[in-house]
């Protein structure tokens, strides 16, 4: 999958191997857009909070996070605001408690 954003317009597109268009974002992510299991991390407009945003362009995983890690095998390494590490699942439960 690609990542396209269109110039002049808050347009963000992800695009398949062939070039057809997947999904149109309706809301536009501050992201490196590198999908692992579906989802890749997002960066919160304010804050410097992170989050998870999936393939329909869609928050999946609320910005809750200081530091964050793609998915691997379900799940994702992330950082706590106490400064705690700890994995998550895809639907953003806490799998391995938060740990230092």
């Amino acid at each position: 999958m690609a990542h396209v954003s269109i110039p002049d317009s808050d347009k963000q597109l992800i695009l398949d191997r062939s070039w057809k268009v997947m999904h149109v974002f309706l809301k536009k992510y501050a992201s490196d857009f590198y999908f692992t299991d579906g989802l890749a991390v997002a960066y919160a407009p304010k804050g410097g909070k992170l989050g998870f945003v999936n393939t329909s362009g869609e928050l999946a995983t609320p910005y809750l996070y200081t530091h964050a890690r793609g998915f691997s095998e379900g799940l994702a390494l992330v950082q706590n605001s106490k400064g705690k590490y700890g994995y998550i699942n895809a639907a953003g439960k806490t799998v391995i408690l938060f740990n230092k």
